[in-house]
C-alpha cells in the first residue's frame, strides 16, 4: 500500500487520554502502519482512550514532563532511532493542530450548516471541547462563515 512520503511508522503526541492520539492509532492500524504515541505522563493513566490505543496496537511512550518541548524532543529521538533501523517515520504535531487540520473543522462547520438547512433547523450555539486548539480554531471560523446566529463558539 502506498504511503504518504513513504512512511511506514506514524507518530503523534498528546495527553494520555487524547482523542487525537487514539484516532491516529486507529487510522494507522487501518492502513497497516505501526503507530507510536508519545504521551505526557499526567493524570489518569488507565482506562478510556489508553485502552483503545492498546486495542489499535499503538506503542505508547510516556514522557514525565509538563512541557511539550520535552515531548517533541522525545519524538525526534524516536524518529532518529527508527531511521537508523530502516524505517520512514512521519510525525503529526500535538493534537493534529496544523492548518490542514483546522481547515477540516471549517469544512465540518460547513457540513453542519448544509445538513441543518436540509433538515430545516438552526443552531443557537456550537459547543466544542478544547485541547491543542486546532478543532476550536477551525470550528470558530467555520461557524462565523457558515452558521450565522451562533456567534461562533
Amino acid at each position: 500500500m502506498p504511503r504518504i512520503k513513504g512512511a511506514d511508522v506514524i507518530l503523534t503526541a498528546s495527553g494520555p487520554q487524547s482523542n487525537h492520539a487514539m484516532l491516529t492509532a486507529a487510522c494507522a492500524g487501518q492502513l497497516g502502519m505501526k503507530s507510536i504515541l508519545v504521551l505526557k505522563k499526567q493524570g489518569e493513566l488507565t482506562g478510556g482512550n489508553l485502552i483503545l490505543d492498546g486495542i489499535f496496537s499503538a506503542e505508547i511512550r510516556l514522557v514525565d514532563t509538563d512541557s511539550y518541548d520535552d515531548v517533541y524532543a522525545e519524538m525526534e529521538r524516536i524518529m532518529e532511532q527508527l531511521r537508523t533501523q530502516g524505517h520512514i517515520p512521519y510525525a503529526i504535531p500535538v493534537g493534529g493542530s496544523v492548518p490542514l487540520g483546522s481547515l477540516g473543522y471549517i469544512n465540518c462547520a460547513k457540513e453542519i450548516s448544509n445538513q441543518a438547512q436540509e433538515l430545516g433547523i438552526t443552531f443557537d450555539a456550537v459547543i466544542s471541547a478544547t485541547g491543542s486548539g486546532g478543532t476550536y480554531a477551525g470550528l470558530t471560523l467555520g461557524a462565523k462563515l457558515f452558521l450565522p446566529g451562533t456567534g461562533g463558539l
